[in-house]
């Protein structure tokens, strides 16, 4: 049995399928579910014998609620449930199960309430489901109720259209608001501890979402990635050769987004594999404090400031990364903010010669305990 949607990750779904009974709208981040009110889900694999021989149920967040209606054939290729929302539905991103005899649907998650609702905090670059941050990361939050217009280039303003995403008392740059598909990219500021708790709230001049609770750490690295359209698995970083806008990735999966895959002008992006022995430079976020020159006695870039494009100072990080690829420790040449951004870090590493040529090479960045792969192509 299924809930009839294609899940995009990380919880909100490409077709939306559930729908408000009233205006027969779809229910989105930008248009919630309300308390009390009528909802119809689609789905397949009821059964032909639902009704009246198994009686399906549905939860949302854990709750039993009220079926009304079932539609099995619809003539549509899906059945259709009307349900109804209590009053004491639990407010929030909710996830929904529909069970019949004992065999339970897919997870698919709604959400419920008014006001600016938080369903999860990401690493900005590995999409990683967690509630761990590190000062100076970028974290995409999900949820529903951000208002309906867009902002995609907000940086480094804290409050956008109204909304505003707050770690404690201290409020956060917005990268982009993406309000119609529920998604706010912000930096962790950077002056806030690297251990502890902290409450994450996003912030209307109507009102407030419950809290998140974060913890802080250290470091939280997440690198960066391409998807091929062709291979969905596969996880490339974003990581090009030294100097250069050549992202090391299969000419196959170049040639899936279209890209060059005969590269030659450094300056021009393309996509090929990268060369044993040569240089490296990977894209990530979370690695932790980073100061002018690595200094452990220096001063963080202040949130909301970017660093010096020139390099000068070169913010680096103050614990040094270890950076494995295809197993074996690759040298490290720099790890730091990336000159003219903040919360984007580069790492530049040599790639091992004596690796073995492949198009899924494992590459791991670890800062103590905490670590995050992707793949690249090496030739």
């Amino acid at each position: 049995m299924l809930i009839s949607s294609q899940t995009a990750p990380p919880q909100f779904d490409a077709y939306y399928p559930f729908q408000h009974n009233q205006t027969e709208k779809n229910v989105t981040p930008t248009s919630p579910a309300a308390l009390g009110e009528v909802l119809q889900v689609n789905l397949t694999g009821l059964g032909p014998d639902v009704v009246p021989t198994a009686t399906p149920t549905l939860t949302v967040g854990g709750q039993s609620e009220q079926i009304l209606q079932i539609n099995v054939n619809t003539g549509k290729g899906q059945e259709e449930i009307y349900f109804g929302l209590s009053q004491d539905t639990p407010v929030g991103i909710e996830p929904v199960i529909v069970t019949v005899a004992g065999v339970a649907s897919n997870t698919v998650n709604i959400p419920v309430g008014s006001g600016p609702l938080v369903g999860y905090v990401l690493n900005g670059a590995s999409f990683a489901s967690q509630n761990v941050v590190a000062p100076g990361s970028i974290v995409s939050v999900f949820g529903a109720g951000f208002g309906t217009q867009d902002n995609l280039s907000a940086f480094p303003s804290t409050s956008v259209n109204g909304l505003s995403v707050m770690f404690g008392t201290t409020a956060a740059p917005i990268f982009a608001l993406a309000a119609s598909s529920g998604q706010i990219n912000v930096l962790v500021p950077t002056e806030l501890p690297t251990t502890g708790t902290v409450d994450l709230t996003v912030q209307t001049s109507g009102s407030t979402s419950p809290a998140q609770t974060m913890t802080l750490a250290p470091a939280a690295p997440g690198i960066f990635y391409y998807t091929d359209p062709l291979v969905l698995n596969r996880r490339n970083a974003v990581a090009v050769a030294a100097n250069t806008a050549w992202i090391a990735m299969p000419t196959s999966m170049a040639a899936n987004l279209g890209l060059p895959t005969n590269c030659s002008n450094a300056a021009s992006v393309c996509g090929q594999p990268a060369k044993r022995g040569g240089y490296l430079q990977i894209y990530s976020t979370g690695l932790g404090v980073a100061t002018p020159n690595g200094d452990p006695n220096g001063a963080v870039l202040p949130t909301g400031m970017l660093a010096p494009a020139s390099g000068s100072p070169l913010y680096i990080t103050v614990v040094t990364p270890t950076v494995t690829i295809g197993g074996e420790q690759a040298p490290l040449l720099f790890s730091g903010v990336a000159p003219g951004y903040n919360g984007l870090y580069q790492v530049d590493v040599q790639i091992p010669a004596d690796l073995a040529p492949g198009n899924d090479v494992p590459l791991v960045i670890t800062m103590g305990q905490a670590s995050d792969s992707a793949t690249i192509a090496i030739q």
